[in-house]
């Protein structure tokens, strides 16, 4: 792909610029206004989201890379780069950030709020040993992240991803705990918690009725 006159390391660093932008307007805007709304958008529902951002994200990318072999001069043997300017990468990144947005950052708050007092340590723990699963299954994916085999690897991602959101709702819907970041560093008491769960429960009746 042709990156004009922008250098690779511009590319490379949009996810992360995205997310450092993104956080604050989601935290003291976007979240606040749903609240505001009356929205339950528990951290259950983020990370399902976050699940989501990464199988568009995946798809996306198999869409671009299905251009790029379609594009000459060297169509599916892409020993040097076609025609095809890289800024059709930028929304596959922009995926990323939304998902990390989402799902990492609602993950890590979730596994850190709901553990006990004298464990949260541990949990933070447990939960970055997740990251380096991901990474052991990278590796794993090697063998297919050859030409012309990308196309396939990013649908089957892109799969995978939906159906993981989807199972991981099915599953833990019912774990309704209204979670806001602001409220990390101040541990609700027990009748906080006992009147959160209450209107939990209530929610989920409201729904299945």
């Amino acid at each position: 792909m042709n990156t004009g006159p922008l250098p690779n390391d511009v590319i490379n660093n949009i996810d992360p610029l995205i997310t450092i932008l993104l956080v604050p307007i989601f935290n003291k805007v976007f979240y606040p206004l749903l609240r505001k709304l009356k929205i339950n958008f528990h951290s259950i529902s983020r990370i399902t989201v976050g699940f989501y951002m990464v199988s568009f994200g995946m798809a996306w990318t198999a869409f671009v890379q299905a251009k790029i072999y379609q594009t000459n001069p060297n169509f599916d043997f892409s020993i040097q780069s076609n025609n095809l300017s890289a800024a059709w990468q930028i929304p596959s990144y922009c995926f990323s950030a939304l998902s990390h947005i989402f799902a990492s950052i609602s993950a890590l708050e979730y596994a850190y709020v709901n553990a006990p007092s004298n464990m949260k340590s541990v949990v933070t723990s447990v939960y970055f040993i997740t990251h380096a699963i991901s990474s052991a299954l990278g590796f794993v994916l090697l063998p297919v992240t050859v030409d012309p085999k990308l196309t396939w690897m990013y649908t089957a991602l892109a799969c995978v991803a939906f159906i993981a959101g989807t199972l991981f709702f099915l599953c833990f819907r019912r774990r309704c705990v209204s979670v806001h970041v602001e409220n990390i560093d101040v541990p609700d008491s027990v009748e906080e918690q006992t009147e959160q769960r209450i209107a939990c429960v209530r929610s989920i009746s409201t729904v299945e009725d």
